[in-house]
């Protein structure tokens, strides 16, 4: 999945537009380790899922979703909290900023 990032790290959504994001956890999960389930916290502004785009979904290794929403200047915090199946479980999360552009 390719996304436009500034030079600051921060991903660039451009208004209007609803893409597709990941985040993925693979370089921190054991051979054999998945995802069994995750929670995505989305700011106010932004949504996920909704007329015409999926709702978040996970791979054994990710966890996909689509965003719509979002105002020009604005830069949206978005945090995905993950429980595998290893034995413990094991929790992991991970952070991603969202800029709505024109």
């Amino acid at each position: 999945m390719s996304l436009d990032m500034s030079p600051d790290g921060i991903i660039d959504k451009k208004q209007g537009v609803d893409l597709d994001y990941e985040f993925d956890f693979s370089s921190g999960l054991s051979t054999g380790e998945s995802i069994t389930s995750f929670t995505l916290r989305i700011p106010s502004g932004l949504g996920v899922g909704g007329a015409g785009v999926g709702a978040a979904s996970n791979t054994t290794s990710a966890v996909q979703f689509a965003v719509s929403g979002g105002t020009v200047g604005i830069n949206y915090q978005l945090v995905c909290n993950i429980v595998t199946d290893n034995s413990g479980p094991r929790k992991n999360e991970k952070v991603m900023t969202i800029k709505c552009i024109k």
